[in-house]
């Protein structure tokens, strides 16, 4: 059941039967070329959307790749600030904007702050 509560969507009982192993693979492969299928459907609606509207592909994935941000590696260093941060407002008052705030670390973001919040209330 924990596994459940982690997002585990099924589980196998031993001694696990070959039936049921070839049952869930085959629901993991049918899951699989679905989700690709969708991805190339909705790369081939952009790609129209991106014709029909006349954008240079180059000049675009240029421009869509320097807005992106850097992504944040949470070291253990960071990571007991964060924690340090947490426990001096409290777990109740621990917004991610006051525990950036405390933290100050320049280039982190509220979203990187608010994101590893959830990441570790899972936890």
């Amino acid at each position: 059941m924990k596994g459940i509560k982690y997002g585990a969507i099924d589980y196998l009982v031993k001694p696990v039967r070959l039936e049921e192993l070839k049952l869930i693979w085959k629901h993991v492969v049918k899951k699989f070329l679905n989700e690709k299928k969708n991805i190339n459907n909705k790369k081939k609606s952009k790609d129209l959307v991106r014709k029909r509207d006349g954008y240079d592909d180059i000049a675009l994935k240029d421009n869509l790749a320097s807005q992106k941000r850097a992504r944040v590696s949470w070291t253990p260093e960071l990571h007991a600030k964060f924690i340090n941060a947490v426990n001096q407002l409290g777990i109740n008052k621990a917004v991610p904007i006051k525990i950036l705030d405390i933290m100050d670390i320049p280039g982190l973001t509220r979203e990187n702050v608010a994101s590893h919040l959830q990441v570790c209330s899972l936890n």
